[in-house]
């Protein structure tokens, strides 16, 4: 454990003098900023607004996940083609573990940031908010849970096949995640990981007066998201103890 938090704390270190910080904060201020900007100077319902911002996090994870996972990837490809990464004398199992949890902590700081702003702004500035907190909370725990596995996949495509790749990956799953949220998703989004995050905040308002029914009603889906998620980790850390560097 001691050597998983050392490994941490220089991931952490190793993207202070990027641009990797400043766009997790400066991403979600500044979309929440521009959606609330707009609310306060249109009509449509309280409902229809908070779902459409809800929404819009949701299908842009995958891009924005997409590019931060691609730009920390890429600093490590620049020093000496992963030689820190593939000479670690830790194991590569701890490394990686080490490098997902340090993307994935930055990925929920972003979304907290987004969440809190729009709350903040749409409750005390617009007074136009029509759920308690929990609701808030609820959303923001599905949109981090559904996109974990999104944080794998992208690890192993940048790790592999370098950002450009990884970056054209991204963008199309944020078009599937908004198609998968039209009727062409029904029955289909539940294998479709980059929509999970999409589709299940859209049941979650549906029955957010009754979360008992929630979550009786979606229990395969929830089960099937975390053994794909589990699986998906146990491949990602397969392939990644294979790795040796890209070949150019």
């Amino acid at each position: 454990m001691k050597h998983f938090f050392r490994l941490l704390k220089s991931d952490f270190m190793k993207m202070r003098h990027t641009m990797f910080y400043t766009l997790h904060i400066a991403i979600p201020v500044i979309i929440a900023t521009l959606i609330l900007v707009y609310y306060a100077l249109t009509g449509y319902s309280n409902i229809g607004k908070i779902q459409a911002f809800i929404e819009m996090i949701a299908i842009s994870f995958p891009f924005v996940g997409a590019l931060m996972v691609s730009m920390s990837m890429e600093s490590e490809a620049q020093a000496g083609n992963f030689k820190e990464l593939l000479s670690c004398e830790f194991g590569k199992t701890i490394l990686f573990i080490s490098k997902l949890s340090c993307l994935l902590i930055n990925g929920i700081i972003a979304v907290t940031i987004a969440m809190t702003e729009f709350y903040i702004g749409f409750t005390y500035i617009l007074g136009q908010n029509p759920f308690k907190l929990s609701f808030y909370v609820e959303i923001w725990l599905v949109l981090i849970v559904g996109q974990i596995f999104e944080y794998i996949f992208h690890c192993i495509l940048s790790i592999w096949y370098g950002q450009g790749i990884t970056i054209a990956v991204g963008i199309l799953e944020t078009l599937i995640a908004a198609l998968m949220l039209t009727g062409l998703g029904d029955g289909i989004w539940k294998v479709i990981p980059c929509s999970w995050s999409a589709r299940l905040c859209d049941y979650s308002m549906l029955y957010y007066s009754n979360k008992e029914f929630l979550f009786t009603n979606m229990q395969s889906e929830f089960w099937m998201i975390a053994i794909f998620t589990i699986i998906s980790f146990i491949i990602a850390l397969g392939l990644f103890n294979r790795f040796e560097g890209r070949i150019n």
